[in-house]
């Protein structure tokens, strides 16, 4: 009866540990990021009237969309969701 005893509280903490773990692993947050947005120091370096598409390609690289309808304007786009 002892030995059926230890058998079952050992079967016991094994389930609970595993339970605790499959609980913490649900909580835990999710972050899905989406497009890009050059960092600031990359967008500092660019010279305004100096340099030409291809130097700003290099320097931040391409980016998520263009302008439409004729617009030559270029568009960083990013977002998260959680």
């Amino acid at each position: 009866m002892g030995r059926n005893l230890f058998l079952i509280a050992s079967g016991f903490r094994k389930l609970s540990f595993l339970l605790v773990c499959v609980f913490a692993v649900s909580c835990s947050q999710i972050i899905k990021s989406h497009g890009y947005i050059p960092l600031e120091s990359d967008i500092n370096k660019i010279v305004v009237g100096k340099d030409t598409r291809d130097v700003v390609q290099k320097l931040i690289g391409v980016p998520s969309t263009t302008g439409v309808l004729g617009d030559d304007s270029w568009y960083y786009i990013a977002s998260k969701f959680r």
